[in-house]
């Protein structure tokens, strides 16, 4: 019994190892964030206005301040969301020619939907 508990003591401890250096390996990864801002102008009009046939979609390239070792994923959110009330709110916003040196950050939406103005946070990560 004793020789068992011995070897579970020892597992855990391999394993405890190998989360501490997962751990430190996210912790040191090179993570990357920024934001997008956009009220109402020239760059926003494909948001505001028809046909409204398919996705109307504003594109922004964005350059990282150094180059991943490897493409990064994201997370991108809105943070504000200013639209016309009198129509259903449809917009989506995603990356876009990913590479290890930049994006393109990609907002759109569809259907009869205006859009008058977003903020939108970005954050680039290695996995």
């Amino acid at each position: 019994d004793l020789v068992s508990n011995m070897t579970s003591i020892t597992d855990l401890y391999v394993t405890n190892k190998q989360l501490q250096a997962k751990v430190e390996e996210l912790r040191i990864s090179h993570r990357e964030s920024g934001h997008m801002s956009q009220q109402i102008g020239v760059a926003l009009e494909p948001l505001r206005y028809g046909p409204w046939i398919g996705d109307r979609c504003m594109r922004k390239a964005v350059k990282f301040e150094r180059p991943f070792s490897k493409e990064p994923m994201f997370i991108i959110g809105f943070t504000i969301i200013d639209s016309d009330s009198s129509r259903h709110l449809r917009l989506k916003a995603h990356a876009e020619n990913v590479s290890v040196n930049g994006f393109e950050f990609v907002c759109c939406t569809w259907a009869d939907t205006i859009i008058y103005g977003f903020n939108a946070t970005w954050t680039a990560f290695e996995n």
